[in-house]
């Protein structure tokens, strides 16, 4: 609902129109991965947290660890509005 009228965002999607053009706080959280969370299974063995591939081969491909164990949450949910924009603009 958009000014009490029904909105569909597909005419936006197709023309390409970003979420932050008429939302703000889209997303919570950037899923970052805090150097300390390594901690939880490894004591001072974090001179690979840099290496990406090597982290996630070890992790991911070989221990099938989920995604959400170390990388932070990035939450979607109720969104607020931008600024007014009038419909059809």
């Amino acid at each position: 609902m958009v000014n009490g009228s029904a909105f569909s965002h597909s005419a936006a999607l197709k023309a390409g129109t970003a979420c932050s053009q008429c939302h703000t706080e889209i997303t919570r959280g950037d899923g970052s991965v805090p150097k300390d969370k390594c901690y939880f299974c490894h004591v001072e063995r974090t001179e690979k947290y840099s290496d990406v591939k090597f982290v996630h081969e070890k992790h991911v491909t070989e221990k099938q660890i989920d995604c959400l164990w170390c990388h932070e949450k990035i939450v979607h949910g109720k969104m607020k509005m931008a600024a007014h924009i009038p419909m059809g603009k």
